[in-house]
């Protein structure tokens, strides 16, 4: 799963962002009629306010109402990481609903919204948006390997309890990550800053949180656009992924196959006039997709990403692909799908180029992001002063003292308004006990009496013991790459921690189990410092931020949940290995399920249905990884940075291997549409164009739920008009 935090954060080719500017015109949205602070005119955003503000911390109302809109938020990234990998952060989305939420309830009670119960809310919804990446991920793989049996309704028990045991871990080890991070390293954290301006710039006075109040108005007219849409796309399938290239072949719409019998493209071929290059390109996906979910996703990430998308979408389904069947090493058009070239062709080359990527950028800005260690620094420090005059000794040692004030490290917050240290440690052993009991007692090779491809099936103790202890310091180095680049890494590191669980003789639904345990609960504690540093900036009570994600957790918990389990019964190909035409590609289950059956069986090459990968897969796996450490390395020591917009973004390069063309097509049209807004009114899109996004991508998913239900309870009503991509 990538973040759209890890995708908007910077390129780790590159040196890491600094934090955020002091009031950066982005994100300048919250809602208006809360008591105006007395805050100076020139106060730095970037720091704690002087004086901690009025108003309570923890109410009832705000944490029950942030876990709500984080269910809201939860279902929302189930949706998009079932389409694509992809899911939204929670902290800036709540931020900019906090008061559209709150201030009816405010108004009813007759009182005031403040700035420290907006926080509490934030800490909630947060907590809660981010635990579904597990259950479309690694959970998915489980059910096309046979180990849940029957429907995910059948399971739900152990779906509760999949996540429950993963849920903890972040809550709990936000706690002295805190401490750590955000108060004695100071880490920027950009999108909890960017929460915090927001935040303190509204309630700093009347004009911002009247032009923040327009901007929800936008929010929601969006969403209510995208809402509309969304449903329509539903009964007229045809208008989302529009196949242009079938309507250029000449062929004809609606084709019924026979699955034993030819393809789709092998009958359009054989239409008389039909124009065989086009035929081809809608075999390989090709289409438009004019969907608001996906075209909004480019306002929100930056060109780089969008563009580098679209190139790993041309690179891969409009020439590579195609170059290898036209070379003949395939015998029919049979061949020629979606699936096969993601299978046969991309798959280990996208997933081994996102972590390669991911772990060069760590290891490029190691020192950025983990500091010089004491001896190197320490000779580097003797090193300068043996050259350096008196006068200059002196500058940097004033600077050095000033940079050592301005950083801080003491905690303004005072005793009664921290978690107390043996909560947060009680709550990280209960939760530990509580996930390894329930991973054996459901999961545990005692228990699971099944054979998977000659191996035992269930968790193992000592596994299921290596895990834990695994999740920690994956935890923590996943929390510090967010807190310095925006980067949330928890699933791609998960994928390598999947080699060590391999290495002691753990199947692949084994390590599938655990490493849902690790990436859930790593991705989750990065998210909830997030809310900590929004916390920290604007004066909230880092406790009442706790008590809140706790709050938030147990809706989390059931929201994501409740999804998976409407989505899967309303459509029944998710949760099916075997099924060849889906609503959703999957990409990331895909992913899971590969890397965990290679690492228990090896991988095999050959042009067989079962054959890992082609020849030229193997090839373009050993490449591509090889030209990005090139690259990046380049770029980060060599290539000067007006040139660094020609590399692309190797990591939404890679991704796009594992998703339909038409996905990239979608974000270089985003991208498009947003440089024309632009170019027209340069103001207008720099204010308007996140609440214009979010307000489209909440409006499609909710959608998304929508015609869920409604398939569900009246299926007969779907229309499914026209033509369709020959996937």
């Amino acid at each position: 799963m990538v973040s759209f935090a890890s995708v908007g954060g910077g390129d780790f080719g590159e040196s890491l962002p600094e934090a955020p500017a002091r009031r950066p015109s982005h994100f300048m949205r919250m809602e208006g009629g809360g008591s105006l602070s007395t805050l100076d005119e020139d106060e730095d955003f970037t720091k704690p306010p002087r004086e901690i503000p009025e108003g309570p911390d923890f109410t009832w109302r705000a944490a029950i109402l942030g876990g709500l809109l984080g269910m809201i938020i939860t279902m929302s990234n189930m949706y998009l990481g079932m389409k694509t990998g992809i899911t939204i952060g929670a902290t800036l989305f709540a931020t900019l609903l906090g008061g559209a939420v709150l201030k009816p309830f405010m108004r009813c009670a007759g009182e005031t919204l403040g700035i420290k119960e907006h926080a509490t809310f934030q800490a909630a919804a947060t907590a809660a948006g981010g635990l579904s990446g597990g259950l479309v991920a690694p959970v998915v793989a489980l059910f096309w390997l046979g180990y849940f049996k029957g429907t995910a309704v059948d399971n739900a028990g152990y779906l509760f309890a999949l996540v429950l045991g993963a849920a903890g871990f972040g809550t709990f080890f936000g706690v002295p990550f805190r401490k750590i991070m955000v108060i004695k390293q100071n880490l920027p954290f950009p999108d909890g800053t960017a929460a915090a301006t927001v935040l303190r710039s509204m309630y700093k006075s009347a004009a911002e949180a009247a032009k923040a109040e327009r901007k929800v108005r936008v929010m929601l007219i969006s969403f209510g656009i995208s809402l509309a849409i969304g449903i329509f796309f539903w009964f007229a399938p045809v208008f989302q992924v529009f196949p242009i290239f079938q309507l250029l072949s000449s062929c004809a719409p609606g084709y019924d196959v026979d699955p034993a019998g030819p393809s789709v493209l092998a009958l359009c071929l054989a239409t008389p006039g039909a124009v065989t290059a086009f035929a081809y390109a809608n075999a390989w996906s090709w289409a438009i997709m004019p969907d608001p979910v996906f075209v909004a996703s480019a306002f929100m990430v930056g060109p780089k990403v969008n563009w580098s998308m679209f190139a790993g979408a041309v690179f891969a389904w409009g020439i590579f692909g195609p170059a290898v069947y036209a070379a003949g090493k395939f015998g029919d058009a049979d061949w020629v799908s979606f699936g096969n070239g993601r299978d046969k062709l991309f798959l280990w080359a996208g997933v081994l180029g996102m972590i390669v990527s991911a772990l060069t950028g760590v290891a490029l800005n190691a020192k950025s992001l983990f500091g010089t260690p004491s001896c190197c620094k320490r000779k580097e420090i003797a090193a300068e002063d043996a050259t350096a005059t008196d006068a200059e000794k002196k500058k940097k040692q004033e600077a050095e003292a000033e940079a050592a004030t301005a950083k801080g490290g003491v905690d303004p917050m005072p005793d009664d308004k921290q978690t107390p240290a043996w909560v947060w440690m009680a709550g990280c052993g209960v939760f530990a006990v509580l996930a390894f009991g329930l991973y054996l007692g459901l999961f545990g090779d005692a228990v699971y009496t099944g054979t998977q491809y000659g191996m035992e099936a269930g968790v193992t103790w000592y596994a299921m013991l290596s895990g834990l202890i695994l999740a920690f310091p994956v935890a923590f180095i996943c929390a510090q790459v967010q807190g310095k680049s925006n980067w949330q890494l928890g699933s791609l590191v998960s994928k390598v921690c999947m080699l060590v669980l391999g290495a002691m003789g753990s199947s692949a639904s084994s390590m599938l189990l655990i490493g849902n345990v690790i990436s859930t609960g790593s991705s989750q504690v990065g998210d909830i410092v997030q809310a900590y540093k929004t916390g920290h900036l604007v004066g909230a009570s880092p406790h009442a931020q706790f008590m809140a994600a706790c709050v938030g957790s147990v809706f989390g918990l059931f929201g994501a949940v409740g999804a998976f389990l409407l989505f899967t019964s309303a459509y029944p190909c998710i949760t099916d290995g075997n099924a060849t035409d889906c609503e959703f590609p999957l990409s990331a289950a895909a992913a899971w399920k590969a890397i965990a059956l290679a690492i228990e069986q090896g991988v095999s090459i050959g042009y067989n249905p079962d054959d890992t990968m082609t020849p030229e897969g193997l090839g373009l796996t050993i490449a591509l990884p090889i030209i990005i450490i090139i690259t990046m390395v380049a770029q980060h020591f060599w290539i000067p940075k007006r040139f660094h917009c020609f590399i692309p973004n190797w990591s939404m390069f890679c991704l796009s291997f594992l998703l339909q063309p038409y996905f990239g097509v979608a974000q270089a049209t985003g991208q498009v549409i947003l440089s024309i807004w632009t170019a027209l009114n340069p103001q207008s899109a720099e204010d308007m164009k996140y609440p214009v996004a979010s307000g489209l991508i909440s409006g499609g998913c909710i959608a998304s739920l929508v015609t869920a239900v409604i398939a569900i309870v009246a299926p007969q009503l779907e229309q499914a008009w026209g033509m369709t991509v020959y996937a």
